[in-house]
């Protein structure tokens, strides 16, 4: 498509997602996602809604969008919900990546959830920082051997170029 034609084709999308019809609205999601347009990022985290299979849409198209900017409403729309969505939520927060995904992903490792503290984990060594590598530390070293803050912990290090040494694993 021409420069116009794609962003009138964008701003047809866009309106289609606030129609409040949910058929329409996962026909808009992902092409929308796969224009990957920063301005599309606020239309797109609108349907981080009910059902879950919206939800789910709206997810696989700020994913598609590649915006770090979506980590903020993806982190409050995941806040009141059930397991399974919150664990979708940090994975699509593990992909978008910026400033604000390692402090969700940290947010999440004392979450009950056994499920969910795994897929925190995991998401910090998607995130891949120094801080991410101490705060799993600490916690092991505190005596939450959780096997995936274990494992995360040494993918964390392989990837940051750790040697052995250093943040040893008690």
């Amino acid at each position: 498509l021409h420069c116009e034609d794609a962003s009138r084709a964008r701003s047809i999308l866009s309106e289609l997602l606030q129609t409040g019809d949910e058929r329409v609205q996962f026909e808009a999601l992902l092409p929308l996602g796969h224009y990957q347009h920063p301005d599309d990022t606020e239309a797109l985290a609108t349907c981080l809604v009910d059902p879950p299979v919206l939800f789910r849409f709206a997810l696989e198209a700020l994913i598609a969008n590649q915006n770090p900017r979506a980590v903020p409403a993806i982190a409050d729309a995941i806040r009141h919900r059930y397991e399974h969505s919150i664990m979708l939520g940090l994975k699509a927060i593990a992909q978008l990546g910026g400033p604000e995904a390692e402090a969700t992903h940290i947010a999440y490792l004392r979450n009950r959830s056994e499920d969910i503290r795994e897929t925190a984990a995991l998401g910090l060594v998607a995130v891949g920082t120094q801080l991410g590598l101490r705060i799993l530390t600490g916690l092991i070293n505190e005596g939450q051997r959780n096997g995936a803050f274990v494992t995360a912990a040494q993918a964390l290090k392989e990837r940051l170029g750790v040697t052995s040494g250093t943040l040893a694993l008690v």
